[in-house]
């Protein structure tokens, strides 16, 4: 049934409205009208009821068409408005369709009313319905939308020639990246460089089926270089106009394929080790009738696998064993795993004795059947009468007073001491075994990864070799001891020692004789001639090592000469080592902050801050977990941490205590603003505190001024803290002290946290890469420098061009059309400095790598400019390994991103 036509009338005569009812009611359809004559009544109107159109009237006294549709406005309604009228002329018909009516009737014409409200009401219609789709429409969309946003799935849409047009967040979530580094960019840049050719194959088969679907898996690298296996669909839609790309769909599935490899590997493990263990395997039927024997257990009975299947235990068991065998079923059938020796009859009339582990199998509780590992303990049984004989012996060795000899569990507690071992400690029996002490309590701290050391051997093999370290004495004191360890059967182990003390007296005795020269002294005298002589000296041991290393290689192995060739290489490593060891202290080495982590560089010090403090100081290390990272100058680092431990140790002459530490702290407000230099935020901290003699605070004041020293005159220059200071000051740190007379000294240095990775830019490569086949521009004025570098650069492949001076390589660079892969020039020279050198040469050669070289090691390589313009360097001497080492990383190293 059709629904009544609603009209809203504004109109002040109610005849009027009546006419116009009428007229709407010739089309047969029902009609409801309202009049209304003023605006407060057309908006009550419009706000209780639903009106399918307003017929106005042009004027009234107290309302007017125009003031109507500006009502009809106001609520928002789209709603047909018709002005009739008895008088309207063109200019006011003109000036209601610009106020918003749809059409205008005379009411001397009211036939024309009729066509013009079905015909506004189609209009309105058509409206309503394209409001609707395209409220759906948006609907739509907006559900896609999200459910392309919130899916776990990746979602991608490439263009026809492979590039990223959208990511969902998923897909960034996956491929590690966002939509706008990746959209424009060929997708294939994100794989696997093993799997792009697969998936360049796989989508060109696709592009040439529209609508075509297909599924790869396939790994895509993250930008921080972790891999990801992904399960992907692509659909062709590249033909279809709402789409126009190729739709993939694709998620994570690494932790399935590292489950699916996970699984894989561990059936494959588990069949390699029943098929290749030692132990017999055995799996026996809730009958006790045989299922499955491996070949181990097969030969143990001297049987064929077939021969055992579908036999009972008992048919295999020696009769003697079978009652043992029986019970031991019994308390399988409850569950519980059994353990037991028993003899088998083998097919020969032999007896072969068995270690059996049995476990049950239960099906909802029930007993099911049995699995059997059988280990052949036929020697073993032989050998228990043999160590009947041997306990005999060993109680001789026990009791002979030659040895300490202790019997202890796996954990180390003590079960038995010798009575040797008692003097040794210091402690009675009761104390010893019954307290439950063990070799962990006796060790100090020091000698405990020795010990580990040999626990792992000992777990490794059943016998760790012979080992020094020192045990604590009931009293304090400590002996030195040379241990061994062996297991014993029962979760046992015996460890003998024997008494070093005499021995390490002796040592000590003869290594403290002589004139000794005092370190700092030494120290201070090289580190001041070490600048001066640097060049020269280190020209020098190229040459030295350089040659030997070349005539080394020539020489056959039972050649005479080298012998003599290897002391001279061996003379000339001793001096190069000890220029690198002055010049750590004198401060003369070149500077190049780097990210790296304290624990690290302590770990790798330790051995050598022990030998500097000596032996009557106690150094102890406390690295922190999950310490922070610091930039700075890895050398000049470590240098801070040795002069603060010299200082140290010359504040202890008679013996104490030294810790180093680190720790991540947070600075605040109040704590920088007291202390110079530091901003708050994150730091690094590392602490060295020893128990010496302590400063009072008149010289705490200055003990960071230059010169300054509290030794004897001619016993310390007083640079060790104040270069610590700069060096602390270089790397945006701050250092401070705290220290009373007679109660020792903490020195904590406060280096900012960086949040970066530890910079390995300096690996070294592998010995097979050093050679190569590039062409070298050698400039260097020492004529025997430049011989030893052009040889050992020919005999490892490359060609090499050598120039005396700046000014020959200029003029041979201006004559030479040929490619040039490595300007390899000495840093200090005639007229023009290397690296001035490599900015002239680059400027027309700028695919020219450039690796410097000097002797000198004090700050005029800086003045000469390689660190400001970042060129790779290396240090003199040259030897063969370092030169072409070094050369072959600058070869390899991508160009840098701006010419000299």
């Amino acid at each position: 049934m059709t629904a009544p036509l609603r009209v809203l009338i504004v109109e002040d005569d109610p005849s009027d409205a009546k006419l116009v009812a009428v007229e709407l009611s010739r089309a047969g359809r029902a009609v409801e009208v309202e009049r209304v004559e003023d605006a407060d009544a057309m908006r009550a109107a419009l706000a209780n009821a639903r009106w399918d159109l307003v017929i106005s009237d042009w004027s009234m006294p107290r309302f007017s068409a125009l003031a109507a549709l500006e009502v009809l406005k106001s609520t928002g309604l789209d709603l047909p408005f018709i002005v009739v009228s008895g008088t309207i002329g063109e200019e006011r018909a003109v000036a209601a369709l610009h106020g918003g009516a749809h059409d205008f009737v005379l009411k001397d014409r009211l036939a024309r009313l009729l066509p013009a409200v079905e015909r506004e009401l189609r209009e309105r219609a058509e409206r309503e319905a394209r409001r609707s789709a395209q409220q759906a429409l948006r609907a739509q969309e907006a559900r896609f939308r999200s459910l392309i946003e919130k899916s776990e799935d990746g979602i991608s849409l490439t263009g026809r020639d492979g590039e990223v047009i959208y990511l969902s967040p998923a897909a960034e979530r996956i491929l590690g990246c966002t939509s706008a580094e990746r959209v424009g960019r060929s997708a294939l840049e994100l794989l696997h460089p093993d799997d792009r050719e697969a998936v360049r194959a796989n989508t060109a088969a696709l592009g040439r089926q529209p609508g075509a679907s297909a599924t790869i898996e396939f790994r895509v690298l993250r930008p921080d270089g972790a891999a990801c296996w992904v399960e992907g669909t692509a659909t062709n839609l590249l033909d279809d106009p709402t789409v126009g790309a190729v739709i993939g769909n694709f998620r994570d599935v690494s932790e399935r394929k590292r489950g699916v490899d996970a699984l894989r590997a561990s059936e494959e493990r588990y069949r390699r080790i029943i098929e290749t263990t030692n132990e017999g395997v055995w799996m026996l039927d809730a009958d006790a009738r045989t299922t499955f024997v491996n070949d181990q257990m097969a030969r143990l009975l001297g049987l064929t696998a077939d021969a055992m299947r579908g036999r009972t235990a008992l048919e295999l068991i020696s009769p003697e064993a079978h009652a043992h065998f029986q019970q031991a079923l019994h308390h399988l059938q409850g569950g519980a795993a059994q353990q037991l020796e028993v003899p088998f009859a083998r097919a020969d009339g032999t007896t072969v004795w068995a270690l059996l582990e049995v476990s049950p199998y239960l099906d909802a509780g029930r007993f099911s059947g049995a699995l059997v590992m059988a280990m052949d303990i036929t020697a073993r049984k032989l050998a228990e009468a043999s160590l009947r004989v041997s306990e005999s012996r060993f109680r001789g060795l026990w009791d002979s007073g030659l040895i300490m000899v202790t019997i202890s569990d796996l954990a180390g507690r003590l079960r038995e001491v010798n009575a040797l071992g008692l003097r040794m400690l210091g402690y009675t029996r009761d104390e010893l075994t019954a307290g439950g002490i063990s070799w962990g309590e006796l060790t100090p701290p020091e000698w405990r990864e020795a010990d580990e050391r040999a626990k792992e051997q000992l777990a490794a093999v059943g016998v760790a070799p012979p080992w020094e370290k020192e045990l604590v004495r009931k009293d304090g004191t400590r002996v030195p001891i040379l241990a061994g360890a062996a297991m014993l059967q029962g979760a046992e182990v015996i460890a003998i020692a024997l008494d070093l003390t005499e021995r390490k007296r002796a040592e000590a005795t003869l290594q403290h004789t002589g004139e000794q020269l005092r370190h700092a002294q030494k120290m201070e005298a090289v580190g001041r001639l070490a600048g001066g002589i640097a060049h020269d000296f280190n020209n020098v041991l190229s040459v030295i090592l350089g040659f030997s290393d070349l005539a080394l290689s020539d020489l056959s192995p039972g050649d005479a000469l080298r012998e003599d060739l290897e002391e001279i290489r061996s003379a000339g490593q001793r001096a190069a080592d000890l220029t690198r060891q002055l010049l750590m202290f004198s401060r003369q080495q070149v500077i190049e902050p780097r990210v790296l982590d304290l624990n690290d560089m302590l770990a790798g010090t330790e051995k050598m801050l022990r030998r500097v403090v000596g032996e009557d100081i106690e150094l102890v290390v406390v690295p922190a977990p999950s310490l922070g990272r610091v930039r700075v100058d890895p050398s000049s680092i470590e240098q801070v941490v040795m002069n603060l431990v010299v200082n140290a140790r010359d504040a202890m002459p008679t013996g104490g205590r030294l810790v180093i530490a680190t720790a991540n702290v947070v600075l605040d407000e109040a704590y920088a603003g007291a202390h110079h230099g530091l901003r708050p935020g994150p730091y690094v901290r590392l602490t060295v505190t020893d128990t010496g003699a302590g400063m009072d605070e008149a010289t705490q004041a200055r003990i960071f001024e230059p010169f300054f020293t509290t030794k004897e005159k001619g016993k310390g220059t007083g640079l060790g803290l104040s270069t610590v200071f700069g060096i602390v000051q270089q790397g945006d740190g701050s250092i401070a002290v705290e220290s009373e007379p007679g109660r020792g000294a903490t020195f904590r240095v406060y280096l900012p946290r960086v949040d970066h990775d530890v910079d390995l830019r300096r690996l070294p490569i592998a010995p097979g890469l050093r050679h190569g086949h590039e062409t070298v521009l050698l400039v260097e004025d020492e004529d025997q420098v430049r011989a030893v570098a052009r040889s050992i650069l020919r005999r490892h492949g490359y060609e090499v061009i050598e120039c005396s001076n700046a000014g020959e390589a200029l003029i041979y660079c201006e004559r030479h059309s040929g490619v040039i892969h490595l300007l390899l020039t000495d840093v200090v020279m005639p007229h023009m400095s290397g690296p001035e050198l490599a900015r002239r040469l680059t400027q027309a050669r700028p695919g020219m790598r450039v690796l410097c070289m000097s002797g000198y090691t004090d700050d005029s390589v800086i003045r000469h400019g390689v660190l400001a313009a970042e060129l790779a360097f290396i240090q003199k001497p040259l030897t063969p390994e370092t030169l072409t080492q070094r050369v072959r990383e600058v070869l390899d190293a991508p160009l840098p991103a701006a010419p000299l």
